[in-house]
């Protein structure tokens, strides 16, 4: 793994303007919040995790939640995961973003074909020894058909068990990707290193996997596409640090 920085600025850039913020919805506030980071230079700084505007959406975010899914604990037994975590675990059935859909982060570009640029979709995958990987695509409407805009996020790292049934999800700071795909722009992409809290999951017969999180942990049940994981590299890829 690369160094780190001794003092990594915040990730989140205070540009993001007053009228950008008035014509997207809780989630896509915080969405477009995440990818106001400043562009990808040659020798990047360590982006520190984007936490303290995210704290002041929480109230909103867990609005927009299942009631279903608030305040459960499930610990992790063998009464209700019927499976490891291991492989692709994916939102839509039709297609899977996986390593083959996404550019290397060294590339500091996604590669998301046109034909599935239609609708919001997520992938994970993990190994029994403790590595993950995420893409995330999520459409995000910008109060215009012709400005459309769909955010893409990559991140890879280390996975670890908390003993409440938990999972954390540590990224590699050098590999995290963020980019917003928009006509109207020019799509830039910015590094991202946001630690994913799974306050609890369940693996039901499928095998289908639930994640109850937070931020953009997607919401949906997750089908198992591939039982061995599809994934880049699980060692630091960039250059950086």
């Amino acid at each position: 793994m690369g160094k780190t920085t001794d003092q990594p600025p915040d990730y989140i850039s205070q540009h993001s303007t007053a009228q950008q913020l008035c014509t997207l919805s809780h989630l896509n506030l915080l969405v477009v919040l995440m990818a106001g980071a400043s562009s990808i230079h040659s020798t990047p700084p360590r982006p520190a995790q984007t936490k303290p505007i995210i704290y002041m959406l929480t109230s909103a975010l867990l609005a927009l939640a299942p009631l279903g899914v608030l305040g459960q604990v499930m610990l992790y037994d063998t009464s209700h995961n019927v499976t490891s975590l291991q492989g692709t675990w994916t939102t839509t059935t039709d297609y899977v973003l996986t390593s083959n859909m996404i550019a290397s982060p060294s590339n500091s570009g996604f590669n998301i074909p046109e034909q599935y640029r239609g609708a919001s979709s997520a992938s994970y995958s993990f190994t029994n020894d403790g590595f993950w990987e995420q893409h995330i695509y999520r459409l995000v409407s910008h109060g215009t058909s012709s400005c459309t805009q769909g955010i893409t996020i990559y991140q890879h790292g280390t996975y670890a068990h908390g003993p409440d049934g938990s999972l954390v999800l540590s990224p590699y700071w050098q590999d995290g990707r963020i980019q917003i795909l928009d006509p109207c722009s020019s799509n830039p992409v910015s590094l991202i290193n946001q630690t994913e809290h799974i306050r609890s999951w369940r693996i039901l017969d499928g095998p289908v996997l639930r994640l109850v999180g937070e931020y953009y942990t997607p919401t949906e049940n997750m089908t198992r596409v591939y039982d061995t994981p599809q994934m880049l590299s699980t060692k630091v890829l960039s250059s950086w640090g």
